[in-house]
């Protein structure tokens, strides 16, 4: 693994989210990366950490999240990710989410739930 970033726990320590942007070194791009977030030492009882949002971009022109193919994507991503609160049946999904998306609990078996 090549470390791109560590964070020390008392510098985001708060209520609010922080943003945080890396660039990737140019031996990680490939097409078979993979991140890795970790925190090696972990104080059940205390710690408690979230990622929110999490976005590998590339070679992006300007004004790239105004492009119709943007807003497309993100559409599409949203629908993914209701679909999985549906399947996974959390709390994220109501009954009117299902009404809405014409939820069929049979396309769920495509829905996998371990992380690569």
């Amino acid at each position: 693994w090549t470390t791109i970033g560590t964070y020390p726990a008392w510098k985001y320590r708060g209520e609010a989210f922080q943003f945080i942007s890396e660039v990737i070194p140019s031996n990680a791009r490939t097409n078979s990366t993979q991140f890795r977030i970790r925190q090696p030492k972990f104080d059940e009882m205390r710690d408690h950490w979230a990622i929110d949002d999490f976005r590998v971009l590339s070679r992006l022109s300007p004004q790239w999240q105004d492009s119709e193919e943007y807003k497309q994507l993100g559409q599409k991503q949203s629908e993914d990710v209701k679909l999985a609160q549906c399947c996974l049946d959390t709390n994220q999904c109501s009954f009117f989410d299902k009404k809405r998306i014409s939820f069929d609990s049979d396309i769920c078996e495509n829905i996998s739930t371990t992380a690569a």
